[in-house]
Order: C-alpha cells, then structure tokens, then sequence
C-alpha cells in the first residue's frame, strides 16, 4: 500500500495482480491475475475519459453537468439522455434499441416506454405507467403492449410501510401479514371471490398458495410451512421445510416433508472453517424408498474447488474435477477423464464463452456484455451449425438491471432477422412475462413469490382483445420447488415442480442459464449444484461479516435468508432487500448514474471493477 492505495494483491497460491497510480492518486494501470494488461485516463475533473482492454478501447463522454451522455466499447455504442434535472430520460443500446423515461415532481418515475424505432421522439412498443402514494410509494403499475390491453397491478401497505398486499393482472391477490418485529409472518396468494374462470377440480379453493415462516430469536428462519389445494382425497396438500444452523449462522439441515407423493428430503452439509462445503449428504424419499447421496469435495489454499466425490450416487461412485485459470474462474469441469464444460473470461472477469458437451450433443455459447458488466446477448451454436442468438434490452435505470425485453434470431451476429420474442413487466419484481409468438396468441405469464423472492407458481393472464377473461384466466400453469441453494428439488414430483412454461427466472426470481446450468446474477454466475460462485469475487468482503470474505460461497453459506441480485455481496431479509432496492432507484433516477458518483466521492472508484459490474463497491 502506498499512501492508502493499494498497488498489489497476491492470492495464497502466488497469483498476484499490480495496480498503478499518477500524481493525482488515480489508478492509471492494472496487470490482472491472468498477466493481462488494463490502462486507464481520466480528464481533467478525475472522470474516466478511456479505458484500454486487451481486444478494445473504452471511451466515455459526458454531459456539461457531469452525466456520462456515451459509452464507446469497441465498435458498439451506447447513449444517454437526461431532463433539466439530471434524471435519466433515454438510454440506447448498442443494438439501436432505446428506453424512454418520465418522472414526476418528487423524482418518481412515472413512465418506461420501450422504442420500436428510435428517433426524436419514441415510437413506443411496450409502455409502463407507475404511481404513488402520498408517502412516493409504489401503488399502481399499468403495462401495455403495442396498445392492447392495459395490464394492472397493485400494491396495498401497512400502517409501518411494509407491503401488506397486491392485485396481479389476472386478480389473483397476495396478501402478506408480519410478527410483532415486523418481520414476515405468512405469503398468502389466492383467487379474488369474483374470479370465475378455474378450472373445475380446484372451483372451491381460493388459495392457491400459503406460506407461513417461523423465526428464531436472532431471526433466522427455521420453518416454512406450505398448503396449496388438493384434490378429492386430499383437499388440501402440506409442504414443511425445517432449517438447521451452526453456531455462526451457515445453514447446516434442510429437512423436507409433506402429505401428498413422496416429497421428503434431508440436505445436511459441512464446512471448513472458511466456510467451504466439505461434504453434502442427500436423502431423498420416504422409507422403503430412501435413496442417499454423499458428496465430498476438495479445495486449494485459494479455496477453488477442485473435486466433488460422490460416493453414494445410484449410478455408482463418480468424480468431477474443476480447473480455473490464474484470476480463480472456472476454466473446465471433467467427469472422471472426460472434459464435460470448457469456459473462457475476458480480461474483467466475465464469462465470455463456454463449450458444453462432447460430439453431436456438443454446444458453444458467447456471451456478451454492456460496459456495466450486464449481459446483452448470447450466441448458442450446435454441433450441427445451427444458431440460436437471443439479445437483452435491459433497464439500467433500476437498483439492479433488468431484462425488459428478448429478441431472438437463428443466424450470427446482428442482422434485421431478430424477432422480439419476450418482454417483461416490473414493478417491486418482476410482474409478468409475454412470449410473443409468431402465428397465435401471445402467451402471459404472472408470477408468485415466496418470502425471499423466489418464483414458485406461474398464473395464467387471459383476456380478448376487449379485455374480457377467458377460460384459465388466473389459474395456476407452473409450480416450482427447490433445495435450498436453488436446485430443482429431486423429491419436487406430483405437483411441487409441474407445467412447461417456458420460463427462466426462478430461484430468488433471478435468471437460470439453462445451457450452463448456473444461475446468471449480473457479476457472477452460481452454481445451484455447489452453492457457490464459478468466478471469484473481486469484493473483498466485509471485517464485520467474516463469512462475506470468503470469495466463492453464496449467501454468506445462509440461502434461507439471503439473497444476493448482484453477485458481490448478500442481502438478508426480504424487508431490508426491498429498503436497499428503494434506495439505490432512487440514487439511479435522481442522477443517472450516482453510484459511480458516489464511489468517486468516497475515493473508491476502480473504473475496470466499476465497469465490470452494476453496483459499485
């Protein structure tokens, strides 16, 4: 360190990285883990004017206010315009696709409006109106597409500010009720009285799905009780899902149990005293027919896993290894000799490419990535040739970026075949998902959380062009289940996990990469299989929480309470998630782009980390 900057850092296993700075302490130059190369220029206000990568150059302009008005990342442009008061009012994509914006007089915004064609003005295609309570609440959200019907959702408060209620699209409700500390107490979502269109086997159940959480005294959660309805047997079906800590809060037990199938299921893991998993014992099933798994797994002095060991898996013992490069991403996973995954990084850390499979069922992927780390687009080509390309019109005006739309093609690279094949709608969350189809009705979707966030039912949304319901409107398409580091539940049968939705955002309501089989959270990629990261973390971690410095581990090893939407650092409490979501919004549309503001301000601002991901350290 020198002058409080730090010029080096060296893993346990010799890998080290050097940061260099000019007289007026910005850091002017890096040489990463992997030997490569970065440089950095400011202007003279300390902004950064260029980075250099080793395949392309980074440039930024800004507006005479300080806001950044264009970003050119190698041959790819993005722009952004802003009102009289620095609030975000367009941004455009590399790929000529915009967002328009509106507020109102508090800085709430009012208005999103995805642009079919760009000019002056917006042609809108998707528009979503917002409005507030006299608190700047979110009270109600409106989406239209290309001017059909308007799709309405609202939300209802307590008297303490927590969210007491919302109305979905299709009139189911959620009702949410909290103990005395304002924690939450119980998730309820049902069918409104009114609501005629079910299906006739469930014509007598209002609920379509209750939670109910029980808490210790330091708040952990230590049950999860369900009810959903039945059928004639069994009216009503029952899921109980009991948590088990160790002494400093990582989840140890995960015990599973129900009335309906064979749900049962006991997860227990163990960990050094890092916090790195040393084994994982799976139980699945009832007596007589329990069938056990036991995993062990392996590590360097850098904590990367090296092996898993499965020693009691039906097919028999098998072991996986892993291979990452010098930064500690995931280079290769092999399955005894044979190479099952391959994956490539560019010079920020980002998984830029990955080789799935071996001979005819072999596959590649490219990813790309806006200059804020966020993935736009990605390429999957078969072994046969065939493409499939799908690119992301995402929101950067949100605490954490957001999908607003999928475009898809079947050929390489850019070109006028794209069809707009998904949007999205948000509110607090993500609201709904429309897939567009090409002969026939589009397809939309409602979505139903838990208390961490987590998607466990689709509802169907089905109206005519007048808006009239149509038969299924409301009814329940698609049930989730999960373990509790967002695998698809093994003992997940006869209706916890059921439909065929095509549908990607999942477990914590963030985005699953069906190719990789890892869940896409903006900076990194986890592992649901390993419960970890398959990239290291260039967040330090925080003294105060020991677990946050492990540079692997999600959740801080404690996935019933915490989330982790940005892939550095975990969230506990739904209720604090949502504060911090509140907080950082409004950040974004007061100024833009305040959060690299305010790293400036605070004298943490590394332009590579910044412009690698969506929040600031």
């Amino acid at each position: 360190m020198t002058g409080n900057r730090q010029t080096a850092r060296q893993l346990p296993l010799g890998q080290r990285e050097t940061m260099s700075y000019n007289a007026a302490g910005e850091q002017f130059a890096k040489l990463t883990f992997n030997n490569e190369a970065i440089a950095m220029a400011y202007d003279e206000v300390s902004r950064p004017r260029t980075i250099t990568l080793p395949d392309r150059t980074r440039s930024f302009s800004y507006t005479a206010s300080g806001q950044i008005r264009q970003i050119v990342d190698g041959s790819d442009t993005w722009t952004f315009a802003y009102d009289a008061r620095d609030r975000l009012k367009r941004a455009e994509d590399a790929f000529g696709r915009a967002i328009d914006y509106d507020y109102d007089a508090a800085g709430n915004r009012t208005e999103l409006k995805t642009c079919a064609s760009v000019g002056a003005t917006c042609t809108s295609r998707q528009v979503v109106q917002y409005a507030f309570d006299d608190l700047n609440r979110l009270r109600e959200v409106v989406a239209t597409l290309d001017g059909g019907v308007p799709q309405t959702t609202q939300y209802r408060y307590s008297d303490v500010g927590s969210r007491s209620g919302m109305t979905h699209p299709n009139g189911t409700v959620v009702d949410y009720t909290y103990d005395a500390r304002n924690r939450l107490k119980t998730v309820r979502s049902a069918y409104l009285a009114a609501l005629v269109h079910k299906a006739s086997a469930i014509a007598s159940a209002a609920t379509l799905l209750a939670l109910s959480y029980t808490v210790d005294a330091s708040g952990l959660r230590t049950q999860i009780a369900e009810e959903r309805p039945g059928d004639a047997t069994t009216p009503i079906y029952t899921r109980v899902t009991d948590y088990t800590y160790d002494a400093v809060q990582r989840l140890t037990r995960e015990q599973v149990s129900g009335n309906h199938g064979n749900p049962d299921r006991v997860h227990t893991w163990t960990y050094d005293a890092v916090g790195n998993r040393l084994t994982q014992i799976a139980t699945v099933g009832a007596a007589p027919s329990t069938i056990t798994s036991t995993t062990t797994y392996d590590y360097d002095s850098n904590d990367r896993l090296l092996s898993e060991a499965d020693v009691g898996a039906p097919s028999g013992a098998t072991t996986t290894t892993h291979t990452y490069d010098a930064a500690g991403n995931l280079t290769a996973t092999r399955e005894g000799t044979t190479t099952v995954a391959q994956y490539t990084w560019d010079a920020e850390g980002r998984l830029s490419g990955a080789v799935l499979g071996n001979g005819p069922t072999q596959k590649s992927i490219a990813y790309r990535y806006d200059p804020n780390g966020i993935r736009r687009s990605q390429q999957v080509t078969e072994a046969s040739g065939a493409v499939a390309r799908t690119e992301y019109l995402v929101d950067p005006n949100q605490a954490y970026a957001q999908v607003l739309e999928e475009w898809t093609s079947t050929a390489a690279g850019p070109l006028p075949d794209e069809t707009l094949a998904t949007t999205y709608v948000y509110g607090d969350d993500l609201i709904s998902q429309t897939k567009l189809a090409l002969a026939g009705p589009s397809v939309t979707s409602v979505y139903h959380y838990d208390g961490l966030g987590t998607t466990r039912a689709l509802s169907a949304y089905k109206v005519d062009a007048a808006g009239v319901p149509q038969a299924g409107h409301g009814e329940i398409t698609d049930r989730y289940a999960y373990t509790a580091f967002g695998e698809s539940d093994p003992a997940g049968t006869s209706g916890d996990t059921s439909g065929s939705s095509e549908n990607n955002y999942r477990y914590t309501g963030e985005q699953l990469d069906p190719n990789l089989g890892f869940y896409y959270l903006r900076a990194r990629y986890m592992d649901p299989s390993q419960g970890r990261f398959v990239g290291m973390d260039s967040f330090v971690g925080d003294p105060v929480e020991p677990l946050s410095l492990h540079r692997y581990a999600y959740a801080n090893l404690d996935p019933a309470d915490r989330i982790d939407p940005h892939g550095r650092f975990s969230l506990s409490e739904e209720g604090v998630a949502s504060d911090i979501r509140s907080i950082l919004a409004n950040l974004q549309t007061d100024t833009g782009f305040a959060l690299m503001d305010a790293s400036l301000n605070r004298g943490e601002f590394d332009p590579v980390s910044f412009f690698g991901t969506a929040v600031a350290r």
